[in-house]
């Protein structure tokens, strides 16, 4: 059987992988889903380099099946006043996304709020965000126009495998660990 794909070891916005720990992976294929299926509303780094989201060691492992999902959340998921960001497209393509209609909330309002990043000129609101493996484009929030934030749900993936990363001490302790479930488990290098 192969090896099902998994997440490429690129450096994130939440670092880089630990020796020795164990990731949830859900990583990408020509010819599987796009990362939008997966998604409440969607990450880009997602799109770029799959999920890879370091599990706890203390985790029961034997709990994890072909059928287990990661959900995450984020402490600005969901945003009260997004219609005053307006206008944008909704990343799924769903017209009931609009930003005048109910429900009121769609994923790409993100792309519309990035902070942290310097304006171009009063009023201007393209801009280039850098992140440590890649920039892309995105729009700063109107001027005067403040996020009303809530922590919610964004997206819900399956678990293709499991990956443990080589050079620590605890390597072969983890690897244990994981094969306890049902996913495939691969040894990889980051």
């Amino acid at each position: 059987m192969a090896e099902p794909p998994g997440a490429i070891p690129a450096r994130r916005g939440c670092g880089v992988r630990q020796r020795g720990g164990v990731y949830f992976e859900c990583g990408q294929s020509p010819g599987g889903r796009s990362v939008e299926d997966f998604l409440f509303d969607p990450p880009i780094v997602v799109r770029r380099y799959g999920l890879s989201q370091r599990l706890p060691s203390n985790i029961d492992f034997s709990k994890l099946t072909p059928a287990s999902r990661i959900l995450l959340v984020h402490d600005r998921a969901w945003v009260d006043n997004c219609a005053d960001f307006a206008p944008w497209t909704c990343p799924k393509g769903h017209e009931s996304h609009a930003f005048d209609q109910e429900p009121p909330m769609c994923s790409g309002v993100w792309w519309e709020d990035v902070r942290d990043v310097a304006a171009l000129a009063p009023g201007i609101r393209h801009v280039r965000r850098q992140m440590p493996a890649f920039d892309y484009e995105a729009r700063r929030a109107p001027d005067g126009v403040e996020g009303r934030y809530r922590q919610a749900f964004f997206a819900s993936f399956p678990c293709s495998r499991l990956a443990v990363v080589k050079g620590s001490p605890k390597t072969q302790v983890s690897k244990e660990a994981a094969q306890k479930s049902t996913l495939p488990v691969v040894e990889v290098t980051q």
